[in-house]
Parts: C-alpha cells; structure tokens; sequence
C-alpha cells in the first residue's frame, strides 16, 4: 500500500524565481528512503510536502497524493509521524510521558492503549528511565529521541524525520537505527529520512533518493546509489573505506607534529551545577590555552551544554569560578540573530564592510538579505558563527556546530576553525561528529559521571577510547584526518550549495468551504433580532433596556461566530490568531495597576491590520472575553467586548492605507470614538433603569477624561509597537501563507 506518490511534482515558494523543487516523480516503495543532498539542496522542502501542517506555502505543479488521498487533520495526525531539525520546538508539556501521549490523547484513545504504546515505544528506543523527567531539563540529543518516541507512539504509517541525528552521541544513534529497522519490519511502516551525515543509515536505509538543486537525481538501493555518488558533491559523507586507496592506506606513515599552546584564556576552578536534587556534575576544572582547540565530549545528557553555558556566563554558577571572557555558539543559533535579515542582525556589531566580510569568512554571503528564520539549520550555524566572529572573541564555545551541515561544509568549518586556532583563539567545541573533533582537535575532554574523566592530547585519547576512533584511525591506526588517506583533489573543493528560496512552513491558508447548514441556521439567527427587540420590548418590563441589550448582543455574537466557523480557517490560522490574542491578553495583565494604560486595543488592531476586519472583530471580542477572566467579569464584559471587536474591525478596513503615524492616530481615535462611546453605553444601560439620551450625554461627559487617556495611551502604544510587531506579524503571515 502506497504512503505517497509525486507524479511530475515542482513546487516554488512565493516570490522565488528559482524553483525549491522541480519535476519531482518519487512513489513510496515501504522501508527506508534516505534523501540525501548539500545544503538547500531541497530536502527538508521535500519532506514538508508530504505533511499537510507543514506543508509550505508557495507555487504547486504536478500531483501529490497522500494516504491514499486527501487526508483530513485527523488522519493526518494519527497517519503521519513527523520530527523536524529542532524538536526543542516540538516538545509541548512538561514531562516526557504526557509527552508521548500527547497525540494519542488528542486523538481519543483509550487510557490503556495509550499507556501500553508508551511502554512499547519506551522500551524499543531504551528511554523507559525518562518517562518522569522534565522535558525543559533534556539535553539536545534526548529532546530528538523524545520526539521519535512521540512520533512513533500512535503507531503512525509513514514517519518523516528531519536530521534524526543530528544531535545524538554514536551508542543513541546506533539504537535509534536498529529500532527503525524493528519498526519498519514488525509495523510495515514507511520512513522518509532527510539526513546530511548519512554515512550510518546507509546499513539501514532501502533505498538513497539524491537531490540537488531542487531535483531528484536518481533512488536507488544503498550499494549502488554509494557508487553514484562517489562522483557527487557529496563523496565526502561517503565512508572513508569508499573513498581512500588502500595501497596508499599501506604505505602511509602517521605523523602528528605537537601543537605548543600559549597563554591560558579562559581558566575554570571548582564547575558544579544541579538541577533540583539531582547533580549533575562538581568539582569541575578546565583550563583553555591560547592557540588551542579542545573537543569536549561525553554521551547525551552528561551536562556538555550546560558547561558550556557556564562557562559563558549565560547560566547562573551554582558553585566554582571562571575567570576570562568567552564568546558562545549555542546549539540553537537562532536566537543570536536577530533582525528582518541576516545583514541587520551582523550590522547590530560592526559596519556593513566588516559584516560582509564575517559572511565571506564563513562562505555564506548569499545569506545577507534572507530572514533568520528562513535558513536551514545549518545556514543558521553559519551565519550566526559569522556574527560571533565580529566580536573577535580571544576564546570561543561551539555546541555541536556541525549540526545541520553537509560533507562539504563542515570540511570547510573544519578549515576554519584551524585558521581560528593559528589566529590565536582558544576554542572549546562540543560535538557527537568523530571526524570533525578529529580534523582539528589538540585535546579532549571526556565529561562522564559527573566529572572530567579523561583529559588527554586527542591523539593519545582515541587510542585508549576506541568509541572515539575516527575512520582513518580504524584503517590506519596513528591517522586522524580522513584528508591524510585521500587524494588531494577528493577534497580540494566543496560542493556547489545551489540557494533556495526560504524555507517556510506552512499550507494554504484560508480554504473557502461553505456549509449550508451553517449558512441556513445564520439568516434564521439574524431573523431573530428584530423578533426580540419587539417582543423584549413590550414584555421585559422594568430593566427591559439592560435585558434586551444583553439579549441582542448574545444574539448578534451567533451569527458571527457562526459567519467565522463557516469560512473553515485553516487549523494554522486559528493558531495564530490564538497566539496573538494570548499575546494581547499577557499586554493587558502586565499594566494592570494601570487601568487606563494598556495595550490591548492597539495589539489587536495590529492583528486587524494584517489578518482583516473579521478576523479583527473575533480577536478584539476574544481578548477581552479572556483578559476579563483576570479583571473580574460583569454585565460589562459583553460591552467591552463589542468596543474591542468594533474597533479593530474598523482598523483592519482603514488602517492599511495609513503610515506608521496615521495608523497610531486611527487607532487613538477609536479608542475615543468607538470603544469609549460603546463602552459607556453598557454602563448607561446597566446602572440606569430607565435610559435617556441626556443621561447617555452626562455618562459620556463623566468618562471623556478616561477615553482621552485611554486613546493617547492606545496610540502611543500603536506607533511604538507597530514597526516592531508590524513587521514580524507580516512576515508571519507572508511566510507561512496565513
């Protein structure tokens, strides 16, 4: 039974000229399928096709077919299991067994099943130990096999996984491909794998799909597709065993010249740290020496991350002391850079001279005007490596920056950090990649039981810890660099990396499906108005005013949400109209000793001006329903909601045809003329049994110094606000297709 099929399949991303996919033809054939390529070579795109969530937003060609159709949301869910290159962004609860259940959960199992899959899952992937633990406390590597777990646990049909390994020490990774080969077997599951050092799955895999520049080369099984890409760009993630000439291999005489540090930089004494009752390490003592580059490794979740932290000084020190400065890579880059593209993010610490000349160092200059967070991961490595650099750092932390690279690249990193080294840098690099700590290590740290358990010149380690052994030792015992046993011409040169449009995320975004039903119980709920406001008026008697009023506005609300239910939002829509209302709400609470200031009314109008005066009416109405949750509700809340939602449908029509300072004086003069005028009404008609207009002017009157403030305040906020969340909220939406 087919999972997937491509038939003549292209697809572009909006606004790109050059194709992210072209002429794709790829039918799922069970087992394993490894896409492999250099980087924006197109397979993350690929992967995210066949995801409906993820599906990216841009220009289709060709055909797709999915589960045997079209699934909906459900099938979906429950069919298709997925884990992308950051699974610290999937894990959404606090432990990792209500992680696990998650899915299943939302799903509608039984308790029991659910349990009884964690269990198995648990078990075939050796995390069984982990089901009480934190999600927040889980290194790199554990979150990625947590989110295999999660993936696997509802017994999915097809599983896409996005640099699985990217993040795993050699004994997690070696169990994580012998529990896919049981899966694969025991479940007939397909699993599409997208993977940059995919030398390991090559015992696995049942066949090798290479992509380059956006199409697909050829598929075949892994014997012959090695063959194949022997002649590629990517012959370098090849094994060595491949590559190298065995004659040469026999003659080839190791020499390793002793590299003689100078000055220590960075000097730690007495490193401890614990989380909670658990420690996990002490008494921790490193030395960083100028000229040096130390590799600090250890299994997954041994505490390499959070060292590098504390010596940085980004993590509090519980104990111990660090003298000297560092400069850090962490293992999710995003978070250095920070700005609408790459160029503005460098340009925060250096002229744009020296910014270009940071992105030429790291051999990513294309990257100057793409988004942060349009880059593959390791796009972000180099970019944010490249931000580092301009600080000129004398020491420098790495954690796993051959993450998300291809063969090519991190040839080039290796070059790079050596050129560091000779510049006079100490550099400290945690990595799980054996051939890279190799390529440039003087020295390494073994982090095991809490301790230092190994310090020694790395020459000297990997012949004592075997695990460690890179491929030239295993064939050459004494060599460390692969480049000692290869031609010179294997590796003079890296891959051409063909740029890519952006990789976004995301579906189309409003799928017009009208129901009838909904349509027909709609004009019967607007019917009803002018029925209760004849028939309220006559009957209600005494307070008939504040009644019917509450009645109409419950009445008229129906109609509305029905009018939104019938549009059918895509799921990625609500999402995010959720995420700014939730936004919205957290902006009220945070001025709350201040009544009259706050910035609910300009936030939700920034989401009017982007998602439209309907979807502003609903976000208006619902962040006020919510924040009032926390400001006590009343008759009132009904009328504050109306202001709101009125008042940000309003923005959504006007205010896209203003600037930054017309949009802050719209918005100042609905506050003053819309939700001010509507609000007092509701308190005319809730305290004042019998309403005239004179009575409505004297409550206007009374709560004009309150509007006045209230409207300076929304626009003030408005034109602060806009530019920063302006921007974003568009590329949000342009980017994912909401």
């Amino acid at each position: 039974m087919s999972n997937y099929e491509f038939a003549d399949f292209s697809f572009s991303y909006g606004g790109a000229d050059v194709p992210a996919l072209r002429n794709i033809d790829l039918t799922d054939a069970g087992g394993v399928t490894l896409l492999v390529g250099g980087n924006g070579s197109g397979k993350t795109t690929l992967l995210r096709q066949l995801l409906p969530s993820l599906r990216p937003h841009g220009r289709r060609s060709g055909s797709l077919r999915l589960l045997e159709g079209a699934p909906d949301a459900r099938q979906a869910a429950a069919g298709i299991g997925y884990v992308g290159q950051d699974p610290a962004a999937q894990l959404l609860t606090d432990r990792v067994w209500r992680e696990l259940a998650l899915t299943a959960e939302n799903l509608g199992w039984p308790q029991a099943e659910i349990a009884a899959a964690i269990a198995e899952t648990a078990a075939l992937l050796g995390i069984g130990g982990w089901l009480e633990r934190e999600t927040a406390a889980l290194s790199a590597g554990e979150r990625q096999l947590v989110a295999v777990a999660a993936a696997l646990v509802t017994r999915p049909r097809l599983l896409l996984l996005d640099e699985p390994c990217a993040h795993l020490d050699a004994p997690a990774r070696t169990r994580l491909l012998m529990a896919l080969r049981q899966v694969v077997a025991a479940r007939q599951l397909s699993v599409v794998v997208a993977e940059q050092d995919f030398a390991p799955w090559l015992m696995v895999a049942d066949r090798v799909c290479y992509l380059h520049g956006g199409a697909l080369q050829f598929c075949l099984p892994p014997v012959e597709a090695a063959e194949r890409l022997k002649s590629t760009p990517l012959r370098q993630a090849l094994p060595l065993a491949m590559r190298a000439d065995r004659d040469k291999i026999a003659a080839f005489v190791p020499h390793r010249p002793q590299v003689v540090a100078g000055e220590s930089l960075l000097i730690a004494e007495g490193l401890g740290y614990s989380y909670g009752e658990t420690t996990l390490f002490e008494n921790i003592d490193i030395t960083l020496q100028k000229g040096s580059i130390s590799v600090l490794l250890g299994a997954n979740g041994s505490g390499k991350t959070t060292l590098l932290e504390l010596l940085q000084g980004v993590r509090e020190r519980q104990s111990g002391q660090v003298s000297g400065q560092a400069a850090l890579l962490p293992s999710r880059p995003q978070y250095l850079l920070l700005g609408e593209s790459v160029g503005q993010a460098l340009c925060r610490h250096a002229d744009e001279a020296a910014a270009r000349q940071a992105l030429r160092r790291v051999q990513a200059e294309e990257l100057w005007h793409r988004h942060p967070a349009d880059l593959s991961g390791g796009q972000k490595q180099r970019a944010a490596l490249a931000l580092l650099l301009l600080m000129r750092p004398d020491v420098l932390l790495l954690d796993e920056p051959e993450a998300g690279l291809d063969a090519a690249a991190r040839l080039r990193l290796a070059a790079l950090l050596r050129d560091l080294r000779g510049e006079g840098l100490a550099l400290l690099m945690v990595t799980h990649d054996a051939e890279l700590a190799a390529a440039v290590a003087d020295r390494a740290l073994l982090l095991a039981d809490g301790r230092i358990a190994a310090d020694l010149p790395y020459a000297q380690f990997v012949a004592q810890y075997a695990e460690w052994q890179p491929q030239a030792w295993r064939l050459c015992p004494g060599c460390l660099h692969a480049e000692e046993l290869l031609d010179e011409q294997d590796v003079a040169d890296a891959a051409e990396e063909l740029p890519v449009a952006a990789a976004a995320a995301a579906p189309v975004a409003v799928q017009d499906a009208p129901k009838a039903g909904l349509g027909r119980l709609e004009a019967l709920l607007w019917l009803l108005l002018p029925l209760t406001a004849g028939l309220g008026w006559a009957h209600l008697g005494a307070r008939r005013s504040f009644v019917l009023s509450l009645l109409l506005l419950v009445e008229a609300a129906l109609p509305l949400l029905l009018r939104f239910e019938r549009k059918g939002y895509a799921p990625r829509r609500l999402a995010f109209l959720a995420g700014f209302c939730a936004f919205a709400v957290v902006g009220r609470l945070a001025f709350f000793m201040l009544p009259q200031v706050k910035p609910l009314l300009a936030l939700v109008c920034l989401g009017a001006l982007f998602l439209g005066a309907e979807s502003g009416l609903w976000l208006g109405a619902t962040a006020m329903f919510l924040s009032n949750f926390f400001f006590t509700h009343g008759p009132w809340t009904p009328w504050q909601m109306l202001a709101a939602g009125a008042s940000a449908a309003v923005f959504g029509l006007l205010g896209r045809h203003l600037g930054r300072r017309g949009q802050a004086v719209l918005s100042g003069a609905l506050a003053l003329l819309v939700y001010g005028p509507i609000a007092n009404l509701g308190s005319l008609l809730i305290y004042h049994p019998t309403p005239t207009l004179p009575l409505y002017a004297a409550v206007m009157l009374a709560g004009l110094p309150f509007d006045i403030t209230h409207a300076v305040v929304t626009a003030g906020f408005m034109y602060i606000l806009s530019p920063v969340i302006g921007r974003r909220v568009k590329w949000l939406r342009d980017r994912y297709g909401i």
